[in-house]
């Protein structure tokens, strides 16, 4: 058995029942046959009390409890165990606690730190002028840090205001208006357009279409890279070509019956031919009548005069007595 008082450290006898230093009493425990110290509060004295270790004295100053490492039954709350006793199993349970939250640890700093095979995982609540270092998944479209945002200004598209001619002048009567080689009467070919253009909607009412001046592509008969300009009304279209001195000027005319699909203005040539005529009678009109094929329009007919300058040409059906006009033209602009 041991020389020692467990509370106090003083010496012992082999038949010592009560320490001679602290005064305890001393119960021999089965099986161990150590010492253990029973704290009984009625027999210590204030002295003895002090007189024990500060770590005992402090338990047993303690509120009585559950013994720390004996049995449930007992009836001392300050039965100690002495350093060689072996832990009882009812604890366990805190072993295995503490496993776990190993576990969870590991787990949590293999999660901060990842590894080149973790799944991409979205950062929430990460304001955008803060970074993360660089161990960790970036994310293509939530990164962390806020990514430069390039504005690229759509190409500005200007949608100009509608054209729209002014009538200008008396209305001239649809019988004065006549198609011929120098004009449309009473129009000469190198008149002001604008002037033409304002008595013409005086005549015919609003314009159908006010194309805007542009470079020519060679349309209606006009030279590549003149500035043209065109209007019509209905199935009549007049021609605006730039002069020299820069002035818009009255260049040419199509009545067509492909331009709208009514029949107006009813214009006539200064030899009463109009569209929807037939062969026959605009061959009992003009003497010097011919057909060809032409490339942009297929089969026309010209009236040449007896210089063989051309006077007025336009589409047709056919070239048989039963054809029938389709349009009248002004000699092409750049060939005049």
């Amino acid at each position: 058995m041991s020389d020692r008082c467990p509370i106090c450290a003083g010496s012992l006898s082999a038949d010592s029942s009560t320490c001679p230093s602290c005064g305890h009493e001393l119960t021999e425990r089965a099986p161990t046959g150590a010492y253990v110290s029973r704290y009984e509060e009625t027999q210590l004295t204030t002295d003895s009390l002090l007189a024990a270790p500060a770590v005992y004295r402090k338990l047993l100053e303690s509120e009585p409890a559950n013994p720390l490492w004996g049995e449930s039954a007992s009836d001392d709350p300050l039965a100690l165990p002495l350093p060689t006793r072996e832990r009882p199993r009812e604890f366990w349970p805190t072993a295995v606690l503490a496993g776990v939250i190993a576990i969870i640890a590991i787990f949590g700093v293999t999660r901060l730190f990842g590894s080149g095979g973790d799944e991409p995982v979205e950062v929430l609540g990460v304001g955008a002028d803060s970074t993360i270092a660089t161990t960790v998944t970036t994310l293509p479209a939530t990164s962390t840090t806020q990514a430069t945002t390039t504005t690229t200004a759509s190409p500005t598209t200007t949608t100009l205001p509608p054209l729209t001619v002014i009538p200008v002048g008396r209305p001239i009567p649809l019988s004065e208006l006549r198609l011929g080689a120098f004009g449309l009467d009473p129009f000469a070919f190198g008149d002001d357009f604008n002037t033409v253009l304002g008595r013409l909607g005086a005549s015919l009412d609003e314009a159908s279409d006010v194309g805007r001046a542009g470079i020519s592509g060679g349309e209606f008969g006009t030279c590549p890279g003149d500035l043209v300009q065109t209007v019509r009304w209905g199935r009549l279209l007049v021609i605006g070509v730039e002069d020299a001195a820069g002035v818009m000027s009255f260049a040419g005319y199509r009545l067509d019956a492909t331009y709208d699909s009514f029949r107006y203005p009813v214009v006539r040539t200064i030899s009463g031919v109009g569209i929807g005529d037939s062969i026959r009678d605009l061959e009992s009109a003009y003497s010097r009548v011919s057909y060809l094929n032409d490339e942009s329009v297929g089969l026309v007919f010209q009236v040449h005069g007896a210089d063989g300058s051309l006077f007025i040409w336009g589409p047709v059906t056919s070239s048989d007595a039963t054809g029938e006009i389709i349009g009248i033209y002004s000699p092409n602009p750049c060939s005049s």
